[in-house]
């Protein structure tokens, strides 16, 4: 995205125009206004961290959005000010612990973070981590999101470094962050499984997704000579019998292989597939393939 000039703002223009607050070793936690908020130069103006500290002092974020919507904390040092005071989708979620859940887990397989961010909105945070393992760089963003009451989890992105792929690193991440997002009232977890082997590795956890959005990725097999025509007609029936209404847990089809691959290597039905998935964590039928996988049940 840098190369091709699409970062987005918050990225783009953090890198910019806060050299100063970057430099400043002693500045931990900054923030800076939204880009309306531009100095006679036409730059945007640098808070510190006592107008980070005046920004938590309200209880509702909204009133404060154009004066500073985008926090950064570089290290989770966050004793000077409490986010369960601002009105987000973040107030009831223990940040401390999250963030030593990840930490703890990655740190054992001796990873370097190179920055942690966090975003509060009312309607919207996430909090990204980017590390490194060696010269490969992972990632991990998660967004909270108020959707029509409900607090719902978004797992935007989890980039695992070549190195350390095969080593379970997503499920103790999600044994680890179970806990915190049942504290937290969390309702929903959703995925967009979309990135190389992720239509697999989310079907493992036990993400549901519709029955027509399964039975579309088999067709797509069919049409692509991936899978025969009685594979197909097996496998929609398999779908259709199943199916929890119009719901369908793509943990069912995890295991469905197709051929091999160049490397002699298993190629699976659902490598590289892509679907939108869920769990309701308030929901027991829900969560039974997901706690199933996650607890070796």
């Amino acid at each position: 995205a840098g190369a091709r000039g699409t970062q987005p703002y918050f990225v783009r223009d953090n890198e910019r125009y806060m050299p100063e607050a970057k430099n400043n070793t002693n500045l931990k936690e900054y923030a800076y206004r939204s880009t309306n908020q531009r100095d006679k130069n036409n730059v945007n103006i640098v808070n510190t961290k006592d107008n980070v500290k005046t920004l938590s002092a309200t209880n509702n974020i909204k009133d404060k959005v154009d004066f500073a919507d985008y926090l950064i904390h570089n290290d989770f040092t966050i004793d000077d000010y409490s986010i369960s005071k601002i009105d987000s989708t973040l107030k009831t979620l223990d940040i401390i612990k999250y963030d030593k859940a990840i930490t703890n887990e990655l740190n054992k397989f001796g990873v370097t973070f190179t920055d942690k961010k966090i975003y509060i909105g009312q309607d919207t945070s996430y909090i990204n981590y980017q590390f490194k393992a060696g010269q490969e760089i992972g990632s991990i963003r998660r967004n909270f999101i108020n959707e029509d009451g409900k607090l719902v989890v978004y797992n935007e992105l989890l980039t695992i470094p070549k190195s350390l792929q095969q080593k379970g690193i997503a499920k103790r991440l999600f044994k680890e962050l179970d806990s915190i997002y049942k504290d937290a009232g969390v309702d929903i977890m959703r995925v967009h499984a979309n990135i190389n082997l992720g239509g697999r590795t989310w079907a493992k956890f036990g993400f549901w997704t519709t029955k027509q959005n399964a039975i579309s990725i088999v067709t797509e097999k069919k049409l692509t000579g991936e899978i025969s025509i009685e594979e197909h007609t097996l496998l929609k029936k398999q779908i259709e019998t199943e199916s929890k209404g119009n719901n369908f847990n793509m943990s069912l089809l995890k295991d469905y292989i197709i051929g091999k691959n160049k490397d002699g290597s298993n190629k699976y039905l659902l490598d590289g597939s892509d679907w939108y998935g869920w769990i309701e964590l308030k929901d027991k039928n829900s969560t039974l393939y997901y706690y199933d996988y996650l607890f070796n049940r």
